[in-house]
């Protein structure tokens, strides 16, 4: 799950739902109707996600059967994501990634806050999509992969890191300024 996480950019209702029967082997991609949105998204089916299917002897898979069957048994059973999702945080929590869940409230009623840990099964859609922007890739194309269709939506979700930004300002022209500037 993790994996395709990362790769696609999916949700984890839609990961969680996945059949072979969505994976077009031979031109590449996967075929989703993404929930939130009720659109059919393709997404090609990139070369390490490719190579893990191939090592778990699953490619050319075409039966209707789900992708990563005890989650989707999971999903079908509860009808909703909630379940999945705690129990990826509680995934987390054991390795130390995030705080523990708990299940405790916290008597500060409906109307208050939540605390919320930034470490999630969403995270991996950042993650991507930052990977993504990290490597040079345009906005334009990681907003075709992420299903994005909001550009303030879609800046949410791109974290670019130090060496990046100090990789683009090393391209500006040198102005000749040179330290005597600096010392006078």
């Amino acid at each position: 799950m993790i994996f395709f996480g990362v790769y696609t950019m999916l949700r984890l209702s839609d990961l969680a739902r996945l059949k072979f029967t969505a994976i077009d082997w031979d031109k590449g991609v996967l075929r989703v109707r993404v929930s939130k949105t009720d659109r059919i998204q393709v997404i090609p089916l990139a070369k390490a996600l490719s190579d893990f299917l191939e090592a778990s002897g699953k490619t050319g898979m075409k039966e209707d059967l789900p992708v990563h069957p005890k989650i989707f048994e999971t999903i079908s059973k509860k009808g909703r994501s909630q379940t999945l999702s705690r129990q990826f945080a509680t995934l987390l929590a054991k390795a130390g990634m995030r705080q523990k869940v708990s299940s405790r409230s916290s008597k500060k009623g409906r109307d208050q806050k939540r605390n919320r840990n930034s470490l999630n099964f969403h995270s991996l859609r950042h993650t991507g999509n930052s990977l993504l922007a990290n490597a040079g890739v345009g906005r334009e194309l990681r907003k075709s992969l992420t299903g994005h269709t909001s550009e303030s939506v879609h800046d949410v979700y791109t974290h670019l890191e130090v060496e990046t930004q100090r990789t683009a300002l090393d391209e500006m022209p040198d102005l000749g300024l040179g330290t005597s500037v600096l010392s006078g």
